[in-house]
């Protein structure tokens, strides 16, 4: 049987592969060890001599933190200064999580499998 933190990987993993289908040339890797970085995914692909790479994090909490951006901020900084330069990072959060404290350069999706009810976050549905 396996654990949450696998069932919400599976969950983030599908969601990343609709937006960025391998099928096009797209690679997501799962928690890449790049020192001093701490994402939970890479995206990328190299196409006409470019490569484009997103970090993506999650969060399952109902409020969003400073904490947790500033976390992602610094992790794409480290990036930069070992050389590896990520373009728009990417948020997922539960639906309905408070995300005030997250800056217009941070792009925010919504797991349609986590849902923020009474302040907590609660499994929503089955079929994300």
């Amino acid at each position: 049987m396996g654990s949450s933190t696998d069932f919400t990987h599976t969950i983030v993993n599908r969601e990343l592969k609709k937006m960025y289908s391998p099928d096009l040339g797209w690679q997501i890797e799962r928690a890449p060890e790049i020192p001093g970085v701490a994402i939970d995914y890479q995206v990328s692909r190299k196409r006409f001599g470019t490569k484009t790479a997103y970090p993506v994090c999650v969060s399952l909490n109902a409020d969003v933190t400073e904490g947790d951006v500033a976390g992602m901020v610094q992790s794409v900084e480290n990036a930069a200064s070992a050389g590896i330069n990520f373009d728009q990072p990417i948020l997922f959060v539960p639906t309905g999580a408070n995300v005030e404290s997250v800056p217009e350069a941070i792009k925010v999706k919504e797991l349609r499998a986590y849902k923020v009810l009474n302040g907590e976050v609660v499994w929503f549905r089955k079929n994300a």
